[in-house]
C-alpha cells in the first residue's frame, strides 16, 4: 500500500517520485546548459576563437572564471611574486576589465568571458614555464581550483595562436 506524501510516494520497499514530475525537474534544470550551448554553437561561426577552443570545452572553461580573476589578483597582491611577473599579470587584468577584446561581454554575455579567462591562462603559463620558482610557486599555491582543471586551461591555451597574438599586443613580454 502507498501513502501519497507531497508528491513522493512511500512503500514497504523505498522512495517513488512521480517520474512526469522527474522528468520536468530534469527539462527545468537543463534548459540554462542546452541554452548556453545554443549560443556558444551560434556564435562559434562568428568568433573562430569557439571553434579552436572547442565548443564542448567552453562550459568548462567559463566555470574557471572566478579562479582565474582571483588567482590574478591575488598575485597581484603578493609581494613575493617578481616585478616581471606582475608586468604580465596587470596588463592581464587590463584586457580583462576592457571592454574591447576578441569576444566582447556585452554582446555575448557571459560567454564573452571566455577569452579574458584564455588571455590570464596564457600569463599563467608564461610564469609557470618561466624560470621564477617563487612566481611559479606563489602561482601554484593560489590556485582555488582542482590542479586538472588549471592544467585543463593550460592545455586550450597551448592550441589557440590567436591568444599568443593578443598577448603580444596586450602584454609587455612577448610570446616566445
Amino acid at each position: 500500500m502507498y501513502q501519497k506524501a507531497s508528491k513522493v510516494y512511500f512503500n514497504g520497499m523505498g522512495i517513488f517520485f512521480n517520474q512526469g514530475k522527474l522528468d520536468k525537474i530534469h527539462e527545468t534544470l537543463s534548459k540554462p546548459i542546452h541554452d548556453l550551448t545554443a549560443k556558444i554553437e551560434k556564435y562559434a561561426s562568428k568568433y573562430p576563437l569557439l571553434a579552436q577552443v572547442g565548443v564542448h570545452h567552453v562550459p568548462r572553461i567559463l566555470e574557471q572564471g572566478p579562479n582565474v580573476v582571483h588567482l590574478l589578483a591575488s598575485m597581484l597582491n603578493d609581494e613575493r611574486v617578481s616585478p616581471d611577473a606582475k608586468k604580465s599579470l596587470t596588463m592581464a587584468a587590463l584586457y580583462f576589465i576592457s571592454p574591447i577584446d576578441l569576444m566582447p561581454a556585452v554582446v555575448m554575455g557571459p560567454i564573452g568571458y571566455l577569452d579574458d579567462i584564455l588571455v590570464a591562462t596564457y600569463v599563467f603559463n608564461l610564469i609557470l614555464n618561466g624560470g621564477n620558482q617563487i612566481d611559479r610557486e606563489v602561482l601554484t599555491e593560489m590556485w582555488k581550483g582542482k590542479p586538472a582543471d588549471l592544467q585543463m586551461l593550460r592545455d586550450r591555451v597551448q592550441k589557440i595562436d590567436k591568444i599568443k597574438e593578443v598577448v603580444q599586443r596586450f602584454t609587455l613580454r612577448k610570446p616566445k
